[in-house]
């Protein structure tokens, strides 16, 4: 969970090799999220992924919005406990056009 009043911009990069890929053997899957903490035990995610390179996953990406609210505190015998709401929809050349929405507990 991000303080209250902050932006944090995140990022992740995961580069894979599949010599067995028959459209090509290179995918970079990058994954930029910005996390905003508006209000105290909120927080509002935005995450753009997209894989490049020449593998059949590649030229694709799948855009996402999510809320979470925290009504627990972690303490030394109990863990928090949050819900988790989220919206996804895919985009690029090589997409099926499928959205999600999902939630979890």
């Amino acid at each position: 969970m991000v303080r209250t009043g902050s932006l944090t911009l995140q990022g992740t990069g995961v580069y894979t090799r599949d010599p067995i890929n028959k459209k090509g053997a290179d995918l970079l899957n990058m994954t930029p999220t910005i996390k905003l903490g508006p209000f105290k035990d909120v927080q509002l995610d935005v995450s753009v992924p997209y894989a490049v390179g020449n593998q059949s996953a590649a030229d694709q990406g799948s855009a996402g919005v999510d809320a979470f609210y925290q009504f627990t505190d972690p303490t030394p015998t109990h863990p928090a406990l949050a819900i988790q709401a989220g919206y996804q929809w895919p985009y690029g050349r090589a997409t099926s056009q499928t959205s999600t929405l999902s939630a979890a507990c």
